[in-house]
């Protein structure tokens, strides 16, 4: 088995944020945004998983590339499995990714879902979710909280604007 820490990254409200400004990406992105993933993945040395909906285009992970995301992704399992007929939610498809890395020898030491999501979530999600606000994305008083959901102690600011 191979112990990982996983964050689950949604993309629309997160690290494209709603509200318009000056810094985005021609896809939207915000360097900002994307600034703050880079540096909780530096930080913690937890890999990237694709919850967005963006993963079901081919280009995702050069799309992420091109927008400046650093962070190591989970090899062959870097996005969460596709639901193309829309009967599960996002906890639904990071339980389903769960269960495929545990085939695959994984164990999950530890995991966040940063995601715009608000509302009632199963028990065992709710303590590892991260929610943004979509207009903004995500920032830098959200590493705290990513590192706490994911378990791991962080010394100092790990975030450098």
């Amino acid at each position: 088995m191979r112990d990982v820490t996983i964050v689950y990254w949604d993309f629309d409200g997160v690290l494209r944020p709603t509200q318009s400004n000056p810094r985005l990406t021609r896809d939207g992105f915000d360097p900002s945004c994307i600034a703050v993933a880079n540096a909780v993945h530096a930080a913690t040395g937890a890999l990237a998983v694709v919850s967005s909906t963006w993963r079901r285009d081919q280009r995702c992970r050069q799309i992420m590339a091109d927008n400046g995301f650093a962070a190591a992704l989970l090899d062959a399992n870097w996005m969460t499995p596709d639901d193309r007929d829309g009967h599960r939610d996002r906890c639904d498809d990071v339980d389903a990714h769960m269960a495929q890395c545990a085939r695959m020898g994984y164990r999950i030491r530890g995991f966040a879902i940063v995601d715009d999501l608000y509302g009632p979530l199963p028990a065992h999600h709710a303590p590892h979710l991260v929610s943004t606000d979509p207009r903004h994305g995500v920032t830098p008083s959200h590493i705290g909280m990513i590192t706490a959901a994911l378990g791991v102690a962080v010394s100092g600011d790990c975030y450098a604007a």
